[in-house]
Formats: C-alpha cells, structure tokens, sequence
C-alpha cells in the first residue's frame, strides 16, 4: 500500500520523507506529550493535526521524535506503517494496560515481549497463526532501562517481561452497571501466564514484523503501566493513577531509544573500522 501523496507526504500521519529520524516513541495519551519533550534536546513541532502529533528534537545526539497516536491498535498501526516508510526502524510504544495476574499490580510496568492478537487489525497485515512479538533488542533495552530506573523510584514499584492480550475493547469485563467482572476475561489467557490485556501491541508489532523484509529490520517494543491490579473488584480512580504513573514508563522508554542509538552507533563504528581496514 502507498502510503505517500505527493511531495512523498504521509497521508494521515503527514510528515514527509526525511523530517524524521530513525527513532520513534509513540504515545496513545495526548497528555503524556508535554510530560516527555523534556528528555528531548531542542523538541520542535513537526506535525500537528486532527490526529497525528509529532515533536522531533535530539536524544544521545540523534534525530528522534514523539508521536502521539491516541488510543487504539488501529491507529497505531497507521502511524508505525507511515513512519517506516518515512525512514524509521526503531520505535517503542508507551501505553497502558490492566493487569491478568495476581502479580502484575497497578502501577507496575509490564514490557511486553509479545501479544496475543485478540483483535482485528493484525489480520490485516499477516496471516493467522503469524505471532505477534516485539524486537528482542527493543525488549532487552527496555528490560535494562526498568532495571536502572525502578531502584530510584518511589513505593514499591516493580517490572514485568512477558506475553499481553491485545484486544479492540476497553470494558469488554466490565459489566453494564460499571462494576468488573473477572468471568469476562478469558481463562485461559490468565492460566497460560498473560500479563495484562491492552489493545495495541498486536497491530503495532506485526506491522513491524510485516515492513521488515524491505529495506532492512524494523525494531518494534512496548512498555506499558498497570492502571489496575488483578483484584478485579476493585477498580480505583484510574485517571489520577494513568498520571501519576505515566512518568515512569516514559523514562524506561527514552532511556532504552538511547540504549538503542548507541548501539547503533557502536555498530556502525565497527563497520567503518572493518571497511577502513579494507581499503589499508
């Protein structure tokens, strides 16, 4: 599928070829936009419109940009199949879950390794029985990010690594009068150890998996914050909990892309010794 106009300009995200980097976040929460440019060095708007926002700016000395998605799998499928085609190779989704496990309790990070594709919009790009697993460099940069950040951080914080459920409802187990109900989950999930359900690292992922034969790897990741524990009886003030979290897994988010870039950047050191030793 095209995904340019002309003047090689995305069609919904709207950012042309070449005003990007290699490196994206994507966030599904408009408010976590402000709370993330300062981690950029010189952030300036790249896009702005009904539903696609972009900063570009500068983390470890590379060009890297925000992009908010707003929620869904769908449109974070969108955004990630315009910005490869635009250039971009590694990008890690900041979002929000809730939790499956007794565990995996709110406020927590959950890194999702892999989803269960409990939703429609992977089908679209591959196959049934295709699984839908993130980058292994992503998770591991994501995994050492937890690791330096949570010692410092406060109450009792905690991260997990592992499979989520990725599903298009947000209160397919709640019931009509506003209360949970745990028989709405599938039992079967929760018995094979998923995590936590949310509703976009399917799509996210097997778009990556589906541009990476062309023209080289795309590096897909995800971090996520528990909004709620596994006491499905329970179900507190989830937007004053979604802010007071969100910080957290931006940190992890921008301090694995930096990972990331030096790595890259040692990488292509390498080659250039070894092709300078070539040509000597």
């Amino acid at each position: 599928m095209d995904t340019t106009v002309s003047g090689n300009k995305c069609c919904h995200v709207g950012v042309k070829y070449g005003n990007l980097g290699r490196y994206v976040i994507l966030l599904d929460d408009p408010e976590c936009i402000q709370k993330i440019l300062p981690f950029f060095d010189s952030p300036q708007q790249t896009v702005q419109n009904p539903n696609y926002n972009i900063y570009t700016g500068k983390l470890s000395r590379q060009t890297a940009s925000v992009c908010c998605t707003g929620k869904g799998g769908s449109a974070a499928a969108t955004a990630a199949t315009e910005l490869i085609g635009c250039g971009v190779d590694a990008i890690i989704r900041v979002g929000t879950c809730v939790s499956l496990r007794g565990l995996v309790n709110g406020g927590h990070l959950v890194i999702a390794q892999a989803a269960i594709r409990a939703e429609d919009a992977s089908y679209e790009y591959l196959p049934q029985g295709y699984p839908a697993i993130a980058n292994f460099a992503v998770t591991s940069a994501l995994a050492q990010a937890a690791e330096e950040l949570l010692p410092h951080a406060p109450g009792e914080e905690e991260y997990h690594i592992g499979v989520v459920r990725s599903k298009d409802s947000y209160y397919s187990e709640m019931t009509p009068d506003g209360s949970a109900d745990i028989n709405n989950f599938r039992e079967d999930d929760r018995i094979c150890g998923c995590l936590a359900g949310e509703t976009a690292c399917a799509a996210f992922y097997t778009v990556g998996h589906a541009h990476s034969p062309f023209p080289r790897e795309v590096r897909c990741g995800g971090v996520l914050t528990v909004l709620r524990g596994a006491q499905l009886s329970e179900y507190p003030n989830w937007q004053d909990k979604l802010k007071a979290d969100a910080l957290l897994r931006i940190k992890c988010a921008v301090r694995a892309m930096k990972l990331i870039i030096e790595e890259d950047r040692r990488k292509y050191n390498r080659r250039m010794d070894r092709m300078h030793g070539l040509v000597r």
